[in-house]
């Protein structure tokens, strides 16, 4: 699970931040609960076939990649779970929740049965996963703690330098949900001669039957303090 969490802050951060050193490996993980190897693309993004179908890679007994006789990786559908979308794309339907995408947001990806929504439009850097698991809160949120540390000692290594790195205790839905832990993380470097910034607010909250730990990108301080993101939240209706 901790490589799950990793793979969607890598997502968010490695394009930018090319000195973290993130796995460049992605799990799928199917209705059985069985965890494959997803295949990706340039982008880090997981593969689907037309169907919407997750693109595995099969691996031999002691967990390498298969490969074809020319070194490619060797795929194969894996059966997705179901996220269920209005004709307009202006709600959703999960196992865990049901949504109405709020105003001032587009539903981008509605894949893996969860849903990424774009602040703006689909051409948006700035992103909100709803990412549900489940593992207990406590285990979610020391994963995400350690996935933080991960990448501040990352950058700090990488001589680049770390803006925001908080943490603090919180609600949503007006009090009904705690408790949430949430974290702030923004840092710079310089890349090809330009000063690069970005970061994320990452929320750690337990509703319904699962644990939520939902990932927000940003790339400026402004960006942490004006969008709402948890206005994405409270408009959740967790099962």
């Amino acid at each position: 699970m901790n490589k799950r969490i990793i793979a969607v802050i890598c997502v968010m951060l490695v394009l930018t931040f090319v000195f973290v050193g993130c796995t460049k490996t992605t799990y799928y993980t199917d209705k059985a609960g069985n965890k494959h190897i997803a295949y990706t693309d340039e982008n880090g993004e997981t593969v689907t076939d037309k169907s919407g179908a997750v693109l595995i890679v099969p691996t031999d007994n002691s967990g390498e990649q298969l490969t074809d006789k020319f070194g490619q990786p060797v795929t194969q559908v894996a059966e997705t779970t179901k996220i269920n979308t209005s004709s307009d794309g202006k709600s959703v339907e999960t196992v865990a929740y049901t949504m109405d995408i709020p105003s001032g947001w587009t539903l981008y990806s509605d894949i893996d049965d969860y849903a990424q929504l774009r602040y703006g439009d689909e051409k948006s850097r700035n992103m909100i996963d709803i990412k549900y698991y489940t593992q207990s809160y406590d285990e979610v949120l020391a994963e995400v703690e350690k996935t933080q540390k991960d990448f501040s000692d990352g950058i700090a290594e990488q001589k680049g330098k770390v803006l925001i790195d908080t943490k603090e205790k919180t609600t949503l839905k007006n009090g009904e949900i705690t408790p949430v832990t949430k974290f702030v993380f923004l840092a710079s470097t310089s890349k090809d001669g330009k000063d690069v910034t970005a970061g994320y607010v990452f929320y750690v909250f337990e509703a319904g039957n699962f644990t939520y730990a939902i990932p927000c990108t940003v790339f400026s301080e402004d960006e942490i303090k004006s969008i709402d993101f948890e206005a994405v939240i409270n408009a959740i209706n967790f099962k």
